[in-house]
């Protein structure tokens, strides 16, 4: 019955692509009722408009399929994600049977419209069963649109295709948690961790799947095991997004310079490069967040908030840009907006386990332990090793007079942390509070 639905949304599929090829026939090249323009290149790097215009003037002497999707992995690598989309869709008029196209046209869908990039996808998986990546993406699309068990099929031929890759299998454990099944998503993460021994993501996450289990000790072993391991991965291989990446003309030599500044510690020099950058690549988040950062090092907070503020407005599902802004709001004394900040960088992130102390520490201040106390746990369920979040838990609960559980928490932080003489500190007094009360109520006896 799966292969059987597989089959059929393949075969929607490939009418799906004959649709897209018969209304998109008026922009074929050459005779298309509308021609094709270049974005404005007034205030474009002189590197990447001389490279626009080279690939306008071959596309008017040979405009193939190939001379389309060039144009199009430029324009999608640079940020002009709806000239790409008409680019990638004449390449694939052009040159029907190659996948590139639509399989590109699909990822630039994700995000605008996720029903028309499940289409795309499924599209694109019927002129290429066989692409691991095509399928794991369109999985995460199937995610989205709660669809999940489109998706799980789709995690499991990715899985099959690429069975030297954790990740799919990681998505497959993270959707079992989604619809309640714990005991698959260990399944998922155990093979994970078996097919990418050195993966600290899978032995994260099959630490996590044995703490919602109950089976605690396991959770702790796999824990340290993760932390002894490096901390990147590699991810899934995707020659057609690398290919993309590849004709990024200005950003990475300008990222690269700026964060040599700031490491060497010129804040004026790296801010002013990640300016440049910021202005060159509006497009990316990742400049922006830093240049908000490198102000509120320098006690810019003013200038921090708006940057921030702009992230989000032109980014508003980067919940980095929440988090730093909730920073400033807080050093502002504007709790009350962290905290609302901070809520949304969870809605966003919601395993993100530093969001999670960072919101308890703020409703301590606010006198609401209860709150508190809620948000240090939902940070060790994230991550069970953030020993921050144990301190946190550990003097919410002493403030509540819960003694036991204070301690349990404390010896939690001292022993992931053993070198840190604030939560050894912080143990001690509580052990000896506790024997203080205990001397207390014989005393009432």
């Amino acid at each position: 019955m799966k292969r059987q639905r597989t089959t059929v949304r393949v075969l929607l599929g490939a009418i799906v692509l004959l649709l897209l090829m018969v209304v998109g026939w008026t922009l074929r090249p050459g005779g298309g009722k509308r021609a094709f323009t270049l974005p404005n290149l007034e205030d474009v790097h002189p590197r990447l408009s001389a490279r626009l215009q080279e690939l306008e003037l071959r596309l008017r002497r040979d405009p193939t399929g190939r001379q389309w999707g060039e144009l199009g992995m430029v324009l999608m690598a640079h940020g002009w994600q709806a000239e790409a989309l008409d680019a990638f869709q004449r390449a694939s008029l052009a040159d029907p049977d190659q996948v590139q196209w639509i399989y590109l046209r699909a990822m630039l869908l994700e995000k605008r419209d996720l029903p028309a990039a499940d289409a795309v996808y499924a599209a694109a998986a019927a002129i290429d069963p066989n692409d691991a990546p095509l399928r794991y993406r369109w999985a995460h699309v199937l995610i989205r649109l709660n669809q999940l068990p489109a998706a799980e099929e789709q995690l499991r031929v990715a899985a099959q295709l690429a069975p030297q890759s954790p990740h799919p299998l990681l998505a497959l454990g993270r959707a079992a948690i989604d619809r309640g099944d714990n005991q698959a998503a260990r399944a998922s993460f155990q093979k994970a961790a078996e097919v990418a021994p050195y993966c600290r993501e899978a032995r994260q996450q099959l630490a996590r799947a044995h703490f919602l289990l109950g089976d605690l000790a396991q959770a702790e072993r796999d824990q340290l095991f993760a932390a002894s391991l490096p901390p990147a991965f590699p991810g899934l291989a995707d020659p057609f997004l690398q290919q993309v990446n590849e004709r990024e003309l200005v950003a990475r030599q300008s990222a690269e310079r700026a964060d040599r500044l700031a490491a060497a510690g010129d804040m004026g020099a790296a801010t002013r490069a990640f300016q440049q950058l910021a202005q060159d690549r509006p497009d990316l988040s990742r400049p922006r967040l830093n240049l908000a950062s490198l102000y509120a090092m320098q006690g810019n907070l003013k200038r921090a908030g708006e940057t921030y503020r702009k992230v989000i407005k032109d980014f508003p599902t980067e919940a980095l840009a929440y988090q730093g802004l909730a920073g400033v709001l807080a050093e502002q004394g504007d709790l009350g907006g962290a905290r609302t900040a901070l809520q949304e960088c969870i809605r966003l992130k919601p395993d993100y386990a530093q969001a999670h102390h960072a919101l308890g520490q703020l409703w301590e201040q606010a006198d609401d332990v209860g709150k508190a106390i809620a948000s240090y746990r939902a940070a060790i369920h994230a991550d069970p090793r953030y020993a921050p979040a144990y301190l946190g838990l550990g003097r919410a609960q002493q403030l509540q007079e819960n003694w036991d559980r204070a301690i349990d928490a404390l010896e939690n932080a001292a022993r992931l942390a053993p070198h840190d003489a604030v939560a050894r500190d912080a143990l001690r007094r509580a052990r000896q509070a506790r024997q203080r009360a205990a001397h207390d109520r014989s005393a009432d006896e």
